[in-house]
This record gives structure tokens, C-alpha cells and sequence, in this order.
């Protein structure tokens, strides 16, 4: 009776499988052929290592203005709302722009996108050197650098599923994913040679200290973000896996079609609350840090320090995660690891911070971004397996979409608490959101579709009349094939649908 109903699932997944086994590239004996004999080419790697450089440029941009917003306040006699639309925009202009960036992606490619992230980068990057004649040149070049990144946030899952194999996806993801932060940590970092908060007299010498700031930023900006328009290719000559191949042939209906089946999973939604959650302590950190730390007698160069490790520590958790997920693909069990620990280490902050000790802050902030900043890549890699067959660069998008709409929310509130010495309560209402997401993050079930998606591919290779089987079958003895199938565990059987 088992047998049967073995061989009825077989029969079921060999009618699904025709047309994805026909574009199944026959690659043998190349090393960068997978198990099911997909190529995988070696120009993926420089790919996505440009890409991720664009990114960082991005991250630069974003951030390299907070840890001296008080010095720019001071210089500039700008308060308040107007110094946090330094950094506010790379947030508010995702929402509306995502719609349009989605669009390109799914329907030509990465390519254009990147061009169009790569150059507004540079042009608004150089735009600010003028700021000396007006503030506002500085508040428009942050603009024009921020109507870009939308254009590339949400294509590290894209460019994973279309370059790189199932066991590679969740590193490549989550190497596209901490681009951002990790050129947050050159943001953070860079300041401390150039500019300092005794340079803020006279007028005279802190304008010119911080153009010399400026147009070294700019350099590092440009030397980031122009080599990935000479690399970037939409994809491979052949697709990496057969979840590719299906993307290659499957239109997912839409946008308006994939924008409601997002809308209508319960799952996405739980992801999305679960996301947003961290992700807004990470955008009020980057708008707010320095004027939440000043009022905890810290000063610029301490900023530097806190947002640094900060960055430090999450790129360390990141490739940690990432690793496990390739392993052993437990989405939902890192997911609430995550949910855990953001939850210990940021009241560990909140109640800790007041001692004022900077290496115990700066500890603790480790600590945090260690805990915090893999929810990025974890989402994107969980995101792309719950949604599959959507698009990874809509349901990603969309995912950043509303995270951005929450967290620009609580960023003004908390910016305008902080400012009116209110601090501690902002810092509470941030720690009671970090524990709306851990319930979230354990109501999201695990069902991997896109994991699912390889495994049937892996099976049902190439078909002789109705029936399939893989490359690799050809190469075994009779006497071999009878223990080719892989088996799986029930509990995988569960999650992956």
C-alpha cells in the first residue's frame, strides 16, 4: 500500500514537472554543474560582489551623515525635523518608489534598475559639495541619492534566485542584504579622521572641514557604486536551478495579481509585522542616534564607536544565520532565535544605557546588532520561499514596503520624543514593539514552496515518453537506482510542503 501511494505522488510530479524539465540545461562534466545539472557560472561571484558594493555606497550615504548631526546642527543652525531629513528620505521615498522599481525588475531585469540607483547615487552624492552656499543643496543631494535605493533594496533576493543555486541562495541573499549595513559602518567610522565636535568654530573653518567631509564621502561613494554598471548582467545563459527555471516561465500574474496574494497570506502578513519590528529600531537608530545618545553625555566620536560595532556585530550574526539556513534551512527556528535575543539585548540597552560607560555601551550595542540586523537576510531568504512563485523582488519589495511605512512612523515619534527629553519612553515603546514581533515571528509558519520547488526538481530531471528522472540517474548501475530517491523526514515533509 505504501509503494503505491509512493509511486501515485511520483506520477502526480511527473505531470507537473514537463515543461520545466525541457529547459533543464544538459551541463555534464563542468564543475560548476549542481547535482541536478544546473550550471552555475563563475561570474555570479563578481556579480554580486559589485552588487553588493553599490549597495554599501547606498548605506554610506544613508548613514555617514548621523553620528555628526549635532555638528551639522550646530554649523548650519538647522534643528530638529530639518536634520533628520538628512537620513529620513532613504526610508519615506521607498514607499512610493517601490511600485515603480518593482516594475522594471520584474519586467526587464535587474540591469536597469541598478543604472538608475547607480547614477542618482553619484550625481546626488556630488550635488552636496555646494553646501556651503545652501543647506539646502545638502538636503537635495540626500534626496536624489535616496530616490535611487529602491531601485536596488529589494534585488538581493533576485539576483540569489537568478545566479546562484539552491544551497547557495540564503549567503548570497544575505551578502546583498548587509551591504547596507556595512557601509553604514564606513558611514559611522569615517567621520572620526575628518571632523570631530571641535570643529564647529569658527564658522568659517567648520564649513570648510565639513566640505573636506563631504567630497571624501563623495569619492568613496563613486569608487562604490559606478563598477557594478559595467558587471551587471540580468542573468545567467542558463538558469541555476530548477526554481529559476520555472521564474523563467512562469509569469506570476502581475503586480496586482502577486500585490493581492501578498495582501491575502496571513503568513506574509505575520512576516511582514515580524520584520518591521526590528527593522524599525535599526532606521531609528541610523535618524536618531545621535541626539538620543548627546542627551546620555555621549559625544560624536562615541556615535561613531556605538554605530560601528552596532553594524559590526549584525554582519556577524548575518553570515552566521545565513550559514545555518544553507545548512539546515530552519527558517521559522532562526527566526525566533532572533526574536529572542532582540528582545534581551535591546533591554539590556534600555535599561543599562543610563550608567554612561561607553565600553559597556558599546557591548551592549554589539550584542544588539548581532541579535538584530540577520533579521534582514533571514526575511528577504523566508520571504522568497513563502511567496514562491512571486517574484523575490515584488514580495521582498513589498516586505521592505511596509517595514519602511512602520518605521518611518515610530522614527518621527521617537524622534519627536527624544527631542522633547522624552527618551525613556520612546526607548520603552521601542522595547514593547520588539515583543509584538518575537509573537509574531512564532505565529509565521514555515512552508518553504520554494525549497519545495528544487526538491521536485532535483527528482524529475529529463522525461522518457510521461515519465522523468534526473541527469543523474543515467550514471548509476541498475543495481544503484533503487536507493536513488532521496528520503525525507516527515518534519521536513511539514515545513516544505
Amino acid at each position: 500500500m505504501k509503494e503505491k501511494k509512493e509511486s501515485e505522488f511520483v506520477l502526480k510530479e511527473e505531470e507537473s514537472s514537463n515543461n520545466t524539465s525541457a529547459s533543464i540545461p544538459k551541463q555534464e562534466g563542468d564543475r560548476g554543474e549542481t547535482s541536478t545539472g544546473f550550471k552555475l557560472y563563475k561570474i555570479r561571484w563578481p556579480i554580486c560582489a559589485f552588487f553588493t558594493m553599490s549597495m554599501a555606497a547606498s548605506g554610506l550615504a544613508q548613514i555617514g551623515l548621523g553620528p555628526i548631526m549635532t555638528i551639522i546642527q550646530d554649523i548650519y543652525d538647522v534643528k530638529g525635523i530639518m536634520s533628520s531629513l538628512l537620513i529620513l528620505p532613504f526610508t519615506i521615498f521607498f514607499i512610493p518608489l517601490i511600485f515603480p522599481a518593482n516594475y522594471l525588475i520584474e519586467n526587464y531585469g535587474i540591469r536597469i534598475p541598478v543604472y538608475i540607483a547607480s547614477l542618482t547615487l553619484v550625481i546626488g552624492a556630488w550635488i552636496r559639495i555646494f553646501v556651503n552656499t545652501s543647506y539646502y543643496f545638502l538636503l537635495a543631494g540626500q534626496c536624489i541619492m535616496a530616490l535611487g535605493q529602491p531601485f536596488v533594496l529589494s534585488s538581493p533576493a533576485k539576483l540569489a534566485g537568478v545566479w546562484f543555486g539552491d544551497k547557495e541562495r540564503a549567503i548570497a541573499t544575505t551578502v546583498g542584504s548587509i551591504a547596507t549595513p556595512f557601509g553604514a559602518v564606513i558611514g559611522y567610522l569615517l567621520p572620526l579622521p575628518l571632523i570631530s565636535d571641535q570643529d564647529v568654530t569658527p564658522q568659517d573653518h567648520a564649513e570648510s572641514t565639513f566640505l573636506r567631509y563631504i567630497i571624501v564621502q563623495s569619492i568613496i561613494i563613486t569608487v562604490l557604486g559606478l563598477p557594478v554598471m559595467l558587471f551587471i548582467q540580468n542573468r545567467p545563459p542558463t538558469p541555476p536551478s530548477i526554481s529559476a527555471a520555472n521564474a523563467i516561465k512562469k509569469k506570476s500574474g502581475g503586480m496586482c495579481k502577486s500585490m493581492k496574494k501578498l495582501v491575502g497570506s496571513i503568513d506574509f502578513i505575520w512576516l511582514v509585522l515580524a520584520f518591521s519590528s526590528i527593522f524599525t529600531i535599526y532606521t531609528v537608530l541610523g535618524a536618531a542616534l545621535a541626539p538620543l545618545t548627546a542627551s546620555f553625555g555621549y559625544n560624536s566620536q562615541d556615535n561613531s564607536l556605538f554605530g560601528s560595532i552596532y553594524v559590526v556585530g549584525g554582519v556577524v550574526g548575518s553570515f552566521i544565520h545565513a550559514i545555518f539556513l544553507d545548512r539546515f534551512a530552519r527558517y521559522k527556528l532562526q527566526y525566533v532565535i532572533i526574536g529572542i535575543l532582540n528582545c534581551i539585548s535591546f533591554a539590556l540597552v534600555v535599561f543599562l544605557i543610563d550608567i554612561k560607560s561607553t565600553p559597556l555601551t558599546t557591548c551592549l550595542l554589539f550584542f544588539m546588532g548581532f541579535a538584530q540586523l540577520p533579521i534582514i537576510g533571514v526575511s528577504y531568504s523566508f520571504c522568497a520561499e513563502l511567496t514562491y512563485p512571486i517574484n523575490e523582488a515584488l514580495s521582498c519589495g513589498f516586505l521592505q514596503l511596509f517595514g519602511s511605512i512602520i518605521a518611518t512612523l515610530f522614527t518621527f515619534l521617537a524622534t519627536s520624543m527624544i527631542s522633547n527629553d522624552q527618551k525613556f519612553l520612546a526607548l520603552y515603546i521601542l522595547l514593547g514593539l520588539c515583543g509584538v514581533g518575537l509573537l509574531c515571528k512564532l505565529l509565521v509558519r514555515e512552508i518553504l514552496k520554494k525549497k519545495r520547488a528544487g526538491i521536485r526538481g532535483t527528482i524529475f530531471s529529463f522525461h522518457i515518453g510521461n515519465h522523468h528522472f534526473p541527469n543523474s540517474y543515467l550514471n548509476k548501475t541498475r543495481s544503484d537506482r533503487s536507493d536513488f530517491v532521496p528520503l525525507i523526514d516527515s518534519d521536513d515533509v511539514d515545513r516544505i510542503g
